[in-house]
């Protein structure tokens, strides 16, 4: 889970901080493009292993396909 943590911050690092070159200082700014940043990332970019389709494409897919909620992304630690 943590390499997936990992993988997804430096995602954002390549494509909104470092493309963009936000100023980090101004917080209200630099989270109104986060808060935009990611629905984009979840609901209009493709993703290569998702098939070249979005997250959200991907559970409304699954959900119409096995008729339950997707679990894709819960964890599996044990209580």
């Amino acid at each position: 889970m943590n390499a997936h943590c990992e993988r997804f911050n430096r995602t954002l690092q390549d494509e909104l901080v470092d493309y963009h070159l936000y100023d980090l200082e101004n917080t209200e700014v630099f989270n109104e493009k986060m808060s935009d940043y990611l629905f984009w990332y979840n609901a209009k970019r493709l993703h290569y292993a998702l098939g070249q389709i979005s997250p959200i494409e991907y559970i409304k897919m699954n959900e119409k396909k096995y008729g339950e909620k997707c679990n894709m992304l819960w964890t599996h630690t044990q209580h």
